[in-house]
């Protein structure tokens, strides 16, 4: 009885192992399977929900790629393209970058298209993107500029895995983070000139104007600390923010429900300290709480 019973629990892993389609030297991700590779030092991984992250690190101090997995719709995934080439056009990175040149490279047997800045003999950074059945594949890469044994290879390894499904309920999960963060209503600090609100694609809602205070005052994070207390949020972190430093303050809130986090950034931008009032320049974040340095990671040593 006891051997039918471990042939039948053998059976079910082997059939459960075929179906899922992962070889035995790959790696399981949300969306896709990257096989082990002796190039491969770490994998920083991050899922929650909506937004996934994955940062695979090169060894011998070759660089790292960043991917942002995103369920965009085709018209969100050409704004997000849009509005990261106005970035990359007017970046203060350019002024390091002996060039820019477009590039092409392969992963899961398809070709794409990305750019690639020269920042010096030895070094180079690549962005590149590829939409695949729902699913916007944004990559980053900062490393060696000869990418013939790093960047190459690893991304031309990765196999694109997963269902209809897992694509539909990530995007379920999108709608409902734009849904909390559209009604989200950020209110302005006195009497502010310059006032202007944004909302990318990537979820990311940024509200930013001037105010006079007193200079260094704060007036300004108190004023939001009641704010998002009223609304159930809490500090991330006040053992390390919430003071002036260099002329800046920071401070972090994440909402009850650990999914949303609101980011604020104060900036002093008189020319004296001795006044009763001075400009201030008031930058708030909101975004889903799914940044890798706030996520949970999970750190592989790749052997």
């Amino acid at each position: 009885m006891k051997v039918r019973t471990i042939r039948i629990l053998m059976l079910l892993f082997i059939v459960t192992f075929l179906c899922s389609g992962l070889k035995n030297n790959e790696r399981a991700f949300k969306y896709f399977h990257l096989p082990q590779s002796s190039i491969i030092r770490n994998i920083i991984y991050s899922d929650k929900k909506a937004l996934n992250q994955v940062i695979i690190e090169l060894k011998d101090e070759s660089g790292s790629i960043t991917m942002e997995c995103i369920p965009f719709t085709p018209g969100e995934y050409e704004q997000y393209i849009l509005e990261i080439s106005k970035i990359m056009e007017t970046s203060k990175l350019n002024q390091f970058a002996t060039s820019r040149q477009p590039i092409e490279l392969e992963i899961s047997g398809r070709k794409i298209k990305g750019f690639q800045r020269i920042i010096n003999q030895n070094h180079c950074s690549i962005f590149c993107s590829d939409y695949y059945e729902g699913i916007a594949f944004l990559i980053r890469y900062l490393g060696s500029s000869d990418i013939s044994n790093g960047l190459k290879p690893t991304l031309a390894s990765i196999n694109y895995h997963f269902t209809k499904e897992t694509a539909n309920k990530a995007r379920n999960d999108f709608l409902s983070y734009r849904s909390a963060i559209e009604n989200l209503n950020i209110p302005i600090y006195g009497k502010a000139f310059n006032l202007k609100r944004e909302y990318y694609v990537t979820l990311e809602k940024r509200t930013t104007y001037s105010v006079e205070i007193e200079p260094l005052s704060l007036e300004i994070l108190n004023f939001y600390k009641e704010f998002f207390a009223a609304n159930g949020w809490k500090p991330y972190r006040p053992e390390r923010e919430g003071d002036w430093f260099n002329n800046r303050l920071f401070f972090t809130w994440v909402d009850n429900t650990g999914e949303m986090l609101s980011r604020l950034v104060i900036l002093f931008e008189g020319n004296s300290k001795n006044v009763r009032l001075a400009p201030h320049s008031v930058i708030m974040d909101v975004e889903p709480f799914q940044i890798l340095e706030w996520g949970q990671v999970e750190v592989t040593n790749q052997k």
